[in-house]
């Protein structure tokens, strides 16, 4: 080591000024270095104190007392910052409805009652002070909630058979109505209930197998689920009509997340897939969900083949290949201001609250236009949300040439100047939404039943999952209960021709008769042999 130090010493030069340079050199190139590390520190800070608040801190971006923050905040924020800030609003947050005073809900009406009649013994109808014998005069009633156990039956099918008794060689006997799934056990009310646990209650099937062994019946998994793929795929023709009247649609959203198939040709079993999500904004509610293996542009392009309204989106710039008019989310530009937000410690101040504050101030405008028709939103858009978005604009401006691209504040602002011509499309039309939330909750469900169920074993199994969410999700837009809904389309699918487009569209949750399914079910819960 000596030696190597000598040897060194031996390479500096003689002349004092060189030697002085190296020295300013060197520590300038440490100085730099030493000031990317710091921000490489901050940086991961910042990112330790989101992941922090996210696991345990409050999930919504609009905390209590949020109107007194923004007042505090944005008189901090315009002591800091020249240019041209939102005014503070007391009206932040939508008045809440006067809570109910005290006293219990009383229990549905439509609930069958029983009536327990509790009455004195004679011995107890004497009056204690004069041993006169009491009267009734009124009842005074009180009514408790009693749980039934699901019940189990089985239907037997009993086909009469009838014979020539002259010929002797003629036998004939009656048809079995046409099943959903033919030489199965499964009724449509069963296949209803499976679908029903895993797809809405986020039951896995092995959970479901643990039930059904509860009451005696013998039901593995492997059974649930080639049951379950048999109905995807008869729901196909539905599936095809829904995804023709989507594309009809004047504002469609569109979301994906990922999903994980265990087993795939030509892929690993811990690669990852995406489920995707597009949904009407306008015209009859529908949620459609695909499966894919990828997240590449050629997925999307399928996806919105043809489609020519307004795609709302969260940015991913794989939408940008379909040929329609995009609008982004202001949704997801508040978020990024909201992490750079969170990521600060003590006060909310700078340009990171100011551009929330100017975002949470455009939000609160839409919500006090939420009632209104599309014509009349759209111009209460161009007197007051117009003005708003112009100020923004040259805020914005300003401000990304003042901050480091970096840091949070610096990523959210470069997030809201790449998305802007998206981000002001709203303002084209009152039909637009401001934000992709519908998609987002849309795909709520499935990301629940996720953390249940964790994968899909086969393709099949993922494209079963995307057809029973997609009927079980426009059903709930379309307020009909999904397990009614899809025990009566069971049940009444294998009587519909599958070309004929008329009788399938009749069976879509937005065109179906509520009165038809009422009377088809009737018959299905009585208790009485039916003749058919």
């Amino acid at each position: 080591m000596v030696t190597s130090l000598d040897s060194s010493l031996d390479q500096l030069p003689d002349d004092s000024d060189t030697l002085k340079r190296m020295i300013i050199e060197i520590r300038s190139d440490y100085a730099i270095k030493l000031r990317e590390l710091d921000e490489q520190y901050a940086q991961l800070k910042a990112q330790i104190r989101i992941m922090l608040q996210r696991h345990y801190g409050r999930s919504s971006e609009a905390a209590a007392g949020q109107g007194q923050l923004f007042n505090e905040a944005e008189a901090t924020a315009v002591a800091e910052e020249p240019e041209g800030t939102v005014a503070a609003t007391a009206a932040t947050t939508p008045q809440q409805p006067p809570c109910q005073k005290g006293g219990r809900r009383p229990l549905p009406a439509h609930l069958p009652r029983l009536e327990v009649i509790h009455t004195l013994d004679e011995s107890q109808r004497i009056c204690p002070n004069d041993g006169s014998v009491l009267t009734q005069i009124g009842s005074e009633v009180s009514e408790q909630l009693e749980f039934i156990p699901a019940t189990l039956r089985v239907i037997r099918h009993v086909r009469m058979k009838y014979a020539c008794q002259e010929c002797e060689s003629t036998v004939v006997r009656a048809a079995l109505p046409p099943s959903l799934l033919p030489k199965s056990q499964a009724s449509p009310s069963l296949l209803a209930q499976i679908a029903i646990s895993k797809y809405q209650d986020a039951l896995p099937l092995y959970r479901q197998e643990a039930i059904f062994a509860r009451h005696g019946i013998e039901l593995s998994r492997t059974t649930l689920a080639n049951w379950l793929i048999g109905v995807g795929d008869r729901l196909t023709p539905l599936l095809s009509i829904m995804q023709r009247d989507l594309l009809a649609a004047h504002v469609v959203h569109s979301d994906e997340t990922t999903l994980q198939v265990l087993k795939e040709s030509g892929r690993r079993a811990d690669q990852r897939s995406y489920l995707w999500l597009n949904a009407t904004a306008t015209g009859p509610p529908i949620v459609l969900y695909h499966y894919a293996p990828s997240r590449s542009r050629a997925v999307v392009e399928d996806l919105l083949d043809g489609y020519r309204g307004t795609l709302v989106t969260d940015g991913y710039a794989a939408y940008d290949s379909v040929p329609a008019r995009h609008a982004g989310c202001w949704a997801h530009a508040r978020r990024k201001f909201n992490d750079a937000l969170k990521a600060q410690t003590g006060a909310r101040t700078g340009k990171a609250q100011v551009g929330f504050n100017f975002i949470q101030k455009l939000f609160v405008l839409e919500r006090g236009w939420q009632d209104l028709d599309a014509a009349a939103r759209h111009q209460q858009r161009h007197i007051d949300a117009a003005p708003l978005i112009a100020e923004l604009k040259d805020w914005l401006d300003t401000s990304l040439v003042a901050v480091a691209p970096k840091t949070l504040t610096g990523k959210a602002l470069g997030y809201l100047a790449s998305q802007w011509p998206k981000l002001t499309v709203f303002l084209e039309d009152g039909e637009i939404p401001i934000h992709n939330n519908l998609a987002e909750n849309k795909i709520r469900p499935f990301v629940i039943g996720r953390k249940n169920w964790l994968f899909c074993d086969t393709v099949a199994g993922a494209h079963t999952s995307a057809a029973l969410y997609s009927l079980i999700e426009t059903a709930k837009a379309n307020d009909l209960e999904p397990m009614i809904y899809l025990h009566w389309l069971f049940a009444t699918l294998p009587s519909v021709d599958p070309d004929d487009a008329d009788a399938i569209s009749a069976l879509l949750p937005y065109c179906v008769d509520r009165d038809r399914i009422a009377a088809d079910l009737a018959h299905e819960y009585s208790t009485t042999p039916a003749v058919r």
